[in-house]
């Protein structure tokens, strides 16, 4: 099974099977009037969807980070682990069988990840400041640095029951490498979930490259 968390609509694929949508969510255009030395929201508006972009904007936002996406509401982090839960329910995967925070930042969606019941969880970001600050909350087993357009996972084949990304893709246009690396890396019936702002317009082929493994 993948399933695919998509940004404002959570959505479930199961292999040969058909999509299912949740409500749509809003995500904040601006920092609510809040002045910051760095502004979150024009960086996010300017800065180049490419790895080097992501470097550049997550390193600099890295020690505000957490404070801005709680006081924006972002709902994401929470949605995406609750989708995987009610998912994981019927999994024939033993629970302790580790998740894959890919892209997890700061460690937010590792955290909720934890809150719904994951109790093992493995992270790779692009950002150096921000796995430094995530590594200091000590969720993980291991945290490592990867870029997710050109290097393959850096763990072993069948390593994980899950693989949650959220917040991640916009900055990823190898989508056919990436997931193919998910799937590499989960265990046979295991989970993917994610979030992205362009699946309906099937940006860099993200739509394509997801529907192919789900059929395949």
């Amino acid at each position: 099974m993948m399933m695919h968390a998509a940004r404002g609509r959570a959505v479930a694929v199961r292999r040969g099977g058909s999509f299912s949508h949740l409500p749509r969510a809003r995500w904040p255009s601006s920092a609510s009037g809040r002045r910051y030395s760095f502004d979150p929201a024009a960086a996010l508006n300017t800065t180049d969807k490419s790895a080097a972009g992501a470097v550049a904007l997550y390193d600099a936002w890295a020690a505000t980070y957490d404070q801005t996406l709680r006081e924006w509401g972002y709902e994401a982090p929470q949605k995406t682990a609750e989708l995987l839960a009610d998912h994981r329910s019927g999994s024939s995967i033993p629970l302790g069988v580790p998740v894959l925070d890919c892209g997890c930042g700061t460690g937010l969606s590792s955290e909720a990840l934890s809150a719904s019941g994951f109790p093992t969880l493995y992270g790779v970001d692009v950002s150096a400041e921000s796995l430094a600050l995530c590594r200091k909350k000590g969720l993980h087993e291991e945290l490592e640095l990867c870029e997710l357009d050109t290097e393959p996972l850096p763990f072993a084949t069948d390593s994980f029951s899950a693989v949650a990304c959220v917040g991640v893709l916009s900055y990823v246009t190898e989508f056919e490498h990436i997931f193919k690396e998910w799937c590499r890396a989960t265990r046979p019936g295991g989970l993917c979930a994610f979030t992205t702002r362009t699946w309906d317009e099937d940006t860099h082929g993200i739509r394509t490259a997801a529907e192919c493994l789900v059929s395949s």
